[in-house]
């Protein structure tokens, strides 16, 4: 009975830990007694052949009535469960948050007996009638392992559990092992065997359970860095990355199990090639909420809507419709100007330029489309016509099956030009009501007309009606995405919120607000990619702030997304890929090194922009219109360029600048940074030539005290042979060595012993297998030693190499 009861435990243990997916959200006593029912009947049933047989018939039978039903649609109840049923486990396949409560309780308790009934099965056939200790332990330890990826956290009692029964199993792993050669003596079973052990079981795991885990791996400095150099050449050469959709985590660059924080190594597997003229950011994936160090997607993430193209719409619409004049009656001559230019459309063609990229995927594989942000449908695919996508609620593409390498698209979008001042001025004109205020306007002016007599006909009449429908559009989005992206979990740290209005108090507008947060972190912490890990229990973005202050992209993107939503400003968080800086006629090489996440902020008016808190991806960010940009204005693109060298001497840039980091790249040398280092580089690399030069010749120096008088001599010879061959006096086919030797010294001068001598000696010791006295040994290290000095004085200056030894072997 006592080995049904452990599998009965190990069902728990297993049924405990799966539900951690849910975050506590099934009740611990729906789990322990519909796994005490199940465990019971499940037993019963397999106890006996007849109960086996039939039961297995039943539940056959049932499943394929089952099934039936549902695929013909009759079959109601069945139906109404089973969908619910399928969407809870493809969000926890997924990683999204799911809500249990809102769910059908039907469909939770049918989660949990089916789970129950499946483990009881396990456990049945793997411990309790065929046991198979190893098969078992390695899906206990496996459940272990793939909770903790979908979860990131640790359950330690489960944990302390599982080491419970493994000892015990092993114990009786022996006891069989044992009964099976007749090794027992008396009449003890297995059962009371793991009974009268368990105390002594219990023990050492508790004190080795409760032991502090150190926040640091165990490292081996020099060992990691070969392995890591190894594995980096295999993965550039034959690295790929399969995954149904895009993370961050898949290219490496993400801590493990999802979570956030902790040393990374980006994988360097080549992703895809990037065709086009100017670097970009690529959206991968998107989230909306922030909880427990991780970020998570919601269940209506997947929904395919239309958001890419409702981005778009906002971007090239969002102020067409904005009464500027009676909105911004104080504002200022040029900003006046400006105002008028975007309600018109005509600052659109330069301040969002169209642009198009081709993408080739190489070693990624996934069903994810790369695109910009303001990505204009359809997408065009390599293989001709469109490419056929869905959208995710953050504007992501999805294709329906995976891109692999071969596969190529061509995407147009829009690309703000976030350097120019022309645009963060108009930025600074976005509020939180703009929408509201506008449709107020134009509907109050529509009131008036309408007083006045003006006949609904009338074409400024159906002006407003198209203006007031577009506002209404407008506004019940914006409404939705502020509800959406400005929402915190509870236990944000009072202090992330102090110094969310620190930083913001003194700002005029949301704009210099972000701006405020960006330049915060861009200054204020240090970029690594080895920060520390994040202590259990803290919180990612409090840590990052306050204690550590060091850390990658996703500390600094999560960081200002927190940032802004204390704010009150709606912010999301990204990822995908930033293309490099460098390129091959207009070809861009990503690999998993330019994985990146970063920050999108909503401004009424503009939509989702892009804004980069990282302080090595910010030259990224300085995209400028060029003359063709203005000259798609139309009518006037003087007065438009004036407007804009206007602004850009108003704010210290002119429109032909180039960004700082640009400038360098074209006008200044690319080694010039490095000049410095240079001598430094040299003398290392000389140190390091002598030192391995040396080495050898303490190695061979260790080998020659090794031998016996006979070898030595055998291997003095051979060496002079090798220091004449270096310096062109080698040995010629069919000459025999001692008319070498005799050649030698017809050439140098070795005395008092010749050439010869040392050839006489070493055919006796090579060819006679004669025995080599210490005299004879003596003669051949003096020749080799004259010899030595001699050669040494040819090569002159070369004699002065580091590697002297490695070259000439003298």
């Amino acid at each position: 009975m006592f080995i049904y009861f452990i599998g009965y435990l190990y069902v728990l243990v297993m049924l405990f830990l799966a539900s951690s997916v849910f975050s506590g959200q099934i009740p611990a006593a729906m789990l322990l007694l519909t796994a005490t029912a199940v465990y019971f009947v499940i037993n019963l049933l397999l106890l006996f052949r007849v109960s086996r047989i039939a039961s297995c018939m039943v539940f056959g039978a049932v499943c394929t009535g089952a099934v039936a039903l549902y695929l013909t649609g009759n079959g109601g109840f069945l139906a109404d469960q089973v969908t619910p049923l399928a969407r809870m486990l493809e969000s926890v396949y997924y990683g999204q948050m799911l809500i249990l409560s809102e769910q059908p309780p039907a469909s939770v308790i049918m989660l949990v007996s089916l789970a129950s009934a499946l483990l009881s099965v396990l456990v049945h056939y793997l411990f309790n009638r065929c046991f198979r200790m190893f098969l078992l332990t390695g899906f206990v330890l496996a459940m272990h392992i793939g909770i903790w990826s979908l979860t990131g956290k640790e359950n330690k009692t489960l944990l302390a559990f599982t080491m419970i029964l493994t000892v015990l199993s092993y114990f009786r792993q022996v006891y069989e092992r044992k009964a099976r050669y007749g090794l027992l003596t008396g009449g003890m079973s297995a059962g009371r065997l793991m009974l009268f052990t368990l105390p002594a079981v219990i023990l050492p795991v508790l004190i080795v359970i409760s032991l502090p885990k150190s926040e640091r791996p165990i490292r081996w400095p020099w060992l990691d860095r070969k392995a890591y150099e190894a594995y980096q050449y295999l993965e550039e050469r034959f690295g790929r990355t399969d995954v149904e959709f895009f993370t961050l985590s898949a290219t490496g660059f993400s801590g493990f199990a999802n979570r956030l924080g902790g040393q990374v190594r980006p994988k360097n597997t080549v992703m895809m090639d990037v065709k086009g003229i100017k670097r970009t950011y690529l959206r991968g994936a998107a989230y909306s909420w922030y909880e427990s160090n991780m970020w998570h997607q919601s269940t209506g993430d997947q929904q395919d809507i239309t958001e890419i193209e409702n981005t778009l719409l906002e971007n090239r619409i969002g102020w067409l419709h904005i009464p500027v004049e009676k909105l911004f009656p104080e504002a200022e001559e040029n900003d006046k100007e400006l105002l008028q230019n975007l309600a018109s459309g005509k600052a659109q063609p330069f301040l969002f330029p169209t642009y198009s990229i081709e993408v080739r995927p190489r070693g990624l594989s996934t069903k994810t489309v790369f695109a910009p942000l303001l990505t204009i449908l359809p997408i065009t695919s390599g293989e001709g016509g469109n490419l056929d996508v869905q959208q995710d609620s953050h504007g992501i593409a999805i294709a329906p099956e995976k891109l692999t390498r071969g596969s190529q698209y061509t995407v147009y979008y829009l690309q703000p030009m976030y350097g120019a001042p022309m645009l963060k001025r108009a930025l600074a004109f976005s509020y939180d009501s703009l929408y509201q205020d506008a449709l107020d306007e134009v509907v109050r002016h529509r009131r008036v007309l309408l007083a006045r007599g003006a006949s609904a006909q009338s074409p400024l009449l159906e002006e407003l009606e198209r203006k007031i429908e577009a506002l209404t559009f407008l506004l019940a989005r914006s409404k939705e995405i502020e509800e959406a992206y400005t929402q915190l979990s509870d236990d944000t740290p009072e202090r992330v919120l102090n110094l969310a209005r620190d930083l913001t108090t003194p700002c005029a507008n949301d704009y210099e607000k972000v701006i405020a947060i960006e330049e915060y972190l861009k200054s204020n912490y240090e970029y690594t990619l080895s920060p520390s890990n994040v202590p259990e229990g803290r919180d990612f973005v409090d840590w990052f702030l306050f204690e550590d202050r060091r850390g990658y992209c996703t500390y600094y993107a999560t960081s200002m997304v927190v940032l802004l939503r204390a704010a009150g400003i709606p912010a999301r968080y990204v990822e995908g890929f930033v293309m490099p800086a460098k390129h091959q006629d207009n070809v861009y090489t990503i690999t998993g090194r330019n994985a990146h996440a970063w920050v999108e902020v909503y401004f009424q008016g503009f939509g989702w922009l892009t804004f980069e808190p990282t302080p090595v991806y910010a030259d990224v960010m300085q995209y400028l219109p060029s003359e063709d940009d203005i000259r798609k204005v139309g009518e006037t693109p003087k007065d438009m360029e004036v407007l804009m060298n206007r602004y850009a001497q108003m704010y210290g840039r002119t429109s032909s600048d180039q960004p700082a980091a640009i400038r360098r790249e074209t006008t200044a040398n690319p080694l010039a940074a490095y000049a410095r280092y240079l001598p430094m580089a040299i003398a290392v690399l000389l140190l390091a030539m002598l030192i391995i030069d040396r080495v050898t010749v303490l190695i061979e120096t260790l080998i020659f005290l090794s031998l016996d008088d006979k070898r030595k001599v055998i291997r003095l010879y051979q060496t002079m042979i090798k220091w004449l061959e270096s310096s062109g006096l080698a040995l010629q086919p069919g000459e025999t060595v001692l008319d070498f030797g005799r050649r030698v010294d017809n050439i140098y001068s070795l005395t008092p012993y010749t050439m010869s001598d040392a050839s006489e000696i070493f055919c006796r010791a090579r060819y006679g297998n004669k025995e080599i006295t210490g005299e004879e040994l003596g003669v051949v290290r003096s020749v080799s030693q004259k010899l030595r000095k001699v050669l040494l004085k040819n090569l002159g200056i070369r004699r002065l190499m580091p590697i002297r030894h490695i070259l000439y072997r003298i």
